[in-house]
């Protein structure tokens, strides 16, 4: 399989999102100049104000990135520290100032190398099939073996992001949604959410990573594929592992990986795969839930919860406002 897909000499464009962990970028640098015609591009978020072990850990990215060669051109050092929301953004938006399509894959990720090649060869082929929006490298962590072995590939409304792939003008429409929500209220963006997916806990998560209450990026990246009613190719298996189930991990250092074996890729050199009929209702239930966008199913309920939480936080802010004066 390797063979045929070393044959091919398109570039493949692969940025490398890190911090503080310099073992998980040397490990990533390593995995990923195997891959053929690969183009590293890396992004690494500044050090925390005062934090002497994030200072020493970017001095030790610095060096492992000269050492290994990276082009300056190739390279984004924040000065500042960012965060797991707006870093991400940032890095993502610097990679495709430079790019039209390519490769997500943040420090503590590894792709499995046929996949890689896989991604790349769908991020070509579906450059001009608006309505798809990302490649994801795994499926539902709950998905039965029965409904997996169906198809190579699903259409699924939300993407799963250890690993995964998108276009620069996807990317763009995304960041332009996201500056029309900056100061859109709760309430709004609970009744603009699709009914499939209107549920109060879904706008909430939303809602609170753009007022920065929630430091991560990828529920609005999620939510711009529901909104838009967009599709992420997702494979029948998990092609990826995440190795930041650790104590230094920000959001997952209290869990256990879900996984800790990948799937082995078989290649797939067709010329187009027919998307029309990748669709599997109970697949997606399971993809989307884990995403953070179960489908709503009790819709009076949500509207109660919605009106249940305005409530609160106006009387204690109104609360607040007379203890003031």
């Amino acid at each position: 399989m390797i063979k045929d897909q070393n044959k091919s000499k398109s570039k493949i464009n692969i940025l490398l999102i890190g911090f503080n962990r310099s073992d998980l970028i040397s490990q990533s640098i390593q995995r990923l100049k195997k891959i053929d015609n690969a183009e590293l591009y890396i992004s690494i978020d500044g050090p925390r104000k005062l934090n002497k072990a994030d200072l020493k850990e970017i001095k030790k990215i610095k060096a492992i990135c000269q050492f290994e060669k990276i082009p300056n051109k190739n390279l984004k050092l924040n000065k500042k520290n960012l965060g797991c929301r707006k870093g991400v953004i940032d890095s993502i938006t610097w990679f495709f100032s430079k790019v039209d399509y390519g490769l997500i894959i943040e420090d503590d990720i590894e792709l499995e190398k046929n996949y890689i090649f896989q991604i790349n060869k769908l991020l070509k082929q579906y450059s001009s099939e608006k309505r798809i929006c990302s490649i994801s490298s795994h499926n539902s962590i709950n998905s039965p073996e029965n409904l997996r072995t169906q198809k190579d590939f699903y259409l699924m409304p939300t993407c799963r992001v250890w690993g995964w792939g998108t276009w620069k003008d996807r990317w763009e429409d995304h960041k332009k949604l996201l500056k029309k929500l900056e100061k859109i209220s709760l309430i709004k963006l609970f009744f603009m959410t699709p009914i499939k997916y209107r549920t109060f806990n879904a706008a909430l998560i939303i809602w609170k990573c753009l007022n920065n209450k929630f430091d991560t990026w990828d529920y609005e990246w999620n939510y711009f594929h529901i909104l838009n009613n967009k599709k992420s190719i997702t494979p029948k298996g998990f092609h990826t592992l995440n190795h930041g189930y650790r104590k230094d991990a920000t959001h997952t250092y209290k869990e256990k990986p879900p996984w800790i074996k990948i799937d082995e890729f078989n290649f797939c050199d067709k010329n187009t795969i027919d998307i029309n009929n990748y669709v599997n209702s109970s697949l997606e239930k399971l993809v989307t839930c884990e995403c953070g966008f179960p489908p709503q199913e009790n819709y009076p309920l949500e509207v109660l919860r919605l009106i249940k939480y305005s409530l609160k936080n106006y009387i204690i802010k109104f609360i607040s406002n007379i203890s003031r004066k």
